[in-house]
């Protein structure tokens, strides 16, 4: 070695990484990807549940607006979009009867208290936002529908609410693109819709 040349046969420092370096780095990394890739999933299953959360409600809502109202609700679903919206009956009342002639005597007959007899109509979109349709997530669908129908996989379907709080049953099943699913459980009789997360 000649002693004219600095550093010639000596190893020069900082020239690469150790191998306790390059470890440190790599367990860094493993720990920062496990933090990170069950997160993701957690905010896919979120966007589920909220979107089934929401759904819930406004069928709940529809069944107490049917009770309150006197009048059938319903919430029709279209598959092909992934969106929803209320609706409610709008009736066209019978044409009120020609008012009976007074009897003899001048006393008037019983004035009748029965409401209007319907004769036709049809449902209508609520005139607040709730009828305005409302788009799932981009992440979530409408995988279908079962009603006393059959099943549905396309196109619409509805879940109708009466005046006495009965509904149609269906099973409403809402699934995510990483293939997690959740299905509402709208019973006839019940005064609430079951939510059941399915994986």
């Amino acid at each position: 070695m000649s002693p004219g040349l600095p550093g010639v046969g000596r190893r020069r420092r900082g020239a690469g990484f150790t191998l306790l370096e390059l470890a440190a780095v790599v367990v860094i990394l493993v720990l920062l990807v496990g933090m990170v890739v069950p997160n993701l999933g957690l905010g896919e299953r979120r966007a589920l549940d909220g979107e089934a959360e929401g759904l819930r409600a406004d069928l709940e809502l529809a069944r107490q607006r049917a009770i309150a109202t006197g009048t059938t609700h319903r919430l029709t679903v279209d598959l092909d979009d992934a969106s929803y919206h209320l609706e409610l009956w709008a009736s066209e009342d019978a044409a009120p009867e020609d008012e009976p002639e007074p009897p003899p005597g001048g006393r008037r007959a019983a004035i009748d208290l029965r409401p209007p007899r319907a004769v036709g109509g049809a449902f209508e979109p609520l005139p607040d936002r709730r009828g305005r349709k409302r788009i799932l997530d981009s992440d979530v669908f409408v995988a279908s529908i079962a009603t006393a129908e059959g099943e549905t996989r396309h196109g619409t379907a509805s879940v109708a609410f009466f005046e006495d709080g009965s509904a149609t049953p269906a099973l409403i099943r809402l699934e995510n693109h990483s293939g997690n699913a959740v299905e509402l459980d709208v019973l006839p009789l019940a005064d609430s819709v079951r939510v059941r997360a399915l994986d």
